[in-house]
């Protein structure tokens, strides 16, 4: 598992910069900031997520920035490569 950081680092330069700029102009709006902040438990997250990923490119700018408002709340990446489906919850 990794932190955000090292996420980054998951793949190619090019798309760690995209990565960074998607990041870079991600806003939460006020009613999101405004329930982030009222999490009062620890949480871990767990996110299987890759910067070369077009959909991961959109939602982990969120996840981050929701995790920076809120110390309790706690986010591991793992590769979307590494993640084995093995590892998924049946029904």
């Amino acid at each position: 598992m990794a932190i955000y950081a090292e996420y980054l680092d998951f793949d190619t330069e090019e798309d760690k910069l995209k990565q960074q700029q998607l990041y870079q102009v991600t806003e939460l709006s006020a009613q999101t900031v405004a329930a982030v902040k009222k999490i009062s438990r620890p949480q871990n997250w767990l996110l299987a997520a890759a910067p070369y990923c077009p959909d991961c490119r959109v939602f982990v700018p969120f996840i981050q920035k929701m995790a920076e408002l809120n110390p309790n709340i706690r986010v591991n990446y793992i590769a979307r490569n590494d993640f084995d489906d093995s590892s998924r919850f049946e029904n």
